[in-house]
């Protein structure tokens, strides 16, 4: 029992100071038939403040439960009963406070480096389009192309990732028809279409959806990003599987199956991530957690040398 642990000592000396009252009292002759019924009385008051002590321990032993169960942590509501309950409570306060104000600052440098790395990330764009435009008068301009295009989009993934906690205060749901949102995601990826040599099939992609049109946007280039890296001169279908269900399709050089549980976890490249220089991780892991706010969902199935098959379930 946590009470007779906690109060072991006293209970004992209680007790015992009892017994070494009595013995004292038979060694001035006092008999015990004298001795033993004030010794009765004392023993019956000793044993009350016991069980009265057990009942309020106990009763704030379940206070306290309580409060951990509900993650209530606001010292306010316990009841100090001793001089240093009560200072316990106000080194709990003090530290509490000490700990909030060194979480404000941390917030406080945080929010300010965000800021600047969105500053920078918008800033920046504009020397990109130029360098863009600058490209294309020079020879083999597709490829200087397709390097400014993947810079432009690891800067637009670095905004995702800066704005990824505060995710739930930009939410945007609407209808919208999710084939235009594929037709503008082709374009934007077309320079990188024409280099790679690779083929588009769309099929079945007008119809009507209820999402995040920004985000949902931004989750579909990722994976058709993907699709481009690991399917060069390769065919990617993008198609509506069921009016709740989009599916990318490549025939590229797929995903060990040891791999696919660990996709969508930070950093986490696999086998054929490895070997390709452009992969960070990060995609995969900004889409899967982009989804789970939005209550949507995402699965991959793919074999090595027979493609993979990406499925975001618009529910």
């Amino acid at each position: 029992m946590i009470y007779i642990k906690a109060n072991y000592i006293k209970i004992i000396m209680g007790y015992f100071a009892l017994l070494l009252f009595a013995f004292i009292f038979y060694l001035y002759g006092i008999s015990w038939a004298q001795i033993s019924y004030p010794l009765f009385i004392c023993f019956l008051g000793l044993s009350l403040y016991f069980v009265l002590d057990f009942y309020f321990f106990n009763k704030k032993l379940k206070e306290l439960n309580a409060m951990i169960s509900e993650k209530n942590f606001d010292v306010k509501y316990i009841q100090a009963n001793s001089p240093i309950e009560q200072k316990y409570i106000e080194l709990i306060n003090n530290m509490s406070s000490s700990h909030s104000n060194d979480i404000n600052q941390l917030k406080q440098k945080n929010d300010a480096n965000i800021d600047y790395l969105l500053l920078w990330s918008h800033q920046i764009k504009t020397p990109l389009s130029a360098l863009n435009l600058m490209s294309q008068k020079l020879p083999n301009s597709s490829e200087y192309m397709e390097q400014l295009f993947y810079v432009d989009a690891y800067i637009d993934m670095m905004l995702q990732f800066l704005k990824l906690e505060n995710i739930n205060e930009d939410y945007r749901f609407e209808k919208f028809n999710i084939g235009d949102v594929i037709r503008e995601v082709i374009r934007f990826f077309r320079p990188v279409f024409i280099n790679s040599k690779t083929t588009v099939q769309l099929d079945n992609i007008d119809i009507t959806v209820l999402s995040d049109k920004k985000l949902l946007s931004f989750v579909i280039k990722q994976i058709v990003s993907n699709a481009i890296k690991y399917s060069p001169k390769g065919i990617i279908k993008i198609y509506m599987e069921s009016p709740n269900t989009l599916a990318v399709e490549d025939n590229g050089i797929g995903i060990n199956a040891e791999d696919i549980p660990m996709l969508f976890k930070k950093g986490f490249t696999g086998y054929n991530g490895r070997q390709h220089q452009k992969s960070s991780g990060i995609g995969l892991f900004l889409s899967y957690e982009i989804l789970s706010k939005i209550n949507h969902n995402i699965n991959i199935s793919s074999k090595p040398g027979m493609g993979t098959v990406v499925k975001i379930f618009i529910n």
